[in-house]
């Protein structure tokens, strides 16, 4: 917890380990990230970390509103409709992983797809594939892949 001694006046950092996969011709643990602050969900990623025995590197996926949203959108309707007589959310109703949540993996290709299943909400998050020694995106562009863990 950053921030307080009480979730009620914290910000943390939650990942969720759901698989090993080889994208892009290289090992990732893949991971479902999010960010909570004052027991809600503020931003929900995609993180990977190189699983092999080369230089450690992280891979963060962009922010992605609509996600986020329909994720929002089932846990506020969920807690709405198991505790109708209830004004707010349960304590942890609006949290980061939930223990109702069911999540799914997909890869096409060097692209890895996480979808939650209750809400919908799927992220993606495109891995950068190597040549001549260095990261390039699916243009061609040469890429920078952070190396020092993940940021939200």
């Amino acid at each position: 917890m950053i921030g307080g001694d009480s979730p009620d006046g914290s910000t943390d950092v939650t990942g969720v380990l759901l698989s090993r996969r080889t994208i892009a011709g290289r090992d990732w643990l893949v991971f479902l990230v999010g960010s909570v602050k004052r027991r809600r969900v503020e931003d929900i990623r995609i993180a990977l970390r190189s699983d092999d025995d080369q230089k450690i590197k992280w891979i963060m996926g962009p922010s992605d509103r609509e996600a986020l949203a329909s994720y929002i959108r089932q846990k506020e309707n969920t807690w709405k409709d198991l505790h109708p007589e209830r004004t707010g959310p349960p304590l942890d109703a609006m949290s980061f992983p939930a223990e109702s949540d069911v999540f799914k993996i997909e890869q096409q290709g060097n692209t890895i797809t996480i979808r939650e299943v209750t809400s919908s909400a799927h992220w993606n998050l495109t891995v950068p594939y190597r040549r001549d020694g260095l990261e390039h995106d699916q243009s061609g562009d040469e890429v920078e892949v952070d190396s020092s863990g993940p940021t939200l």
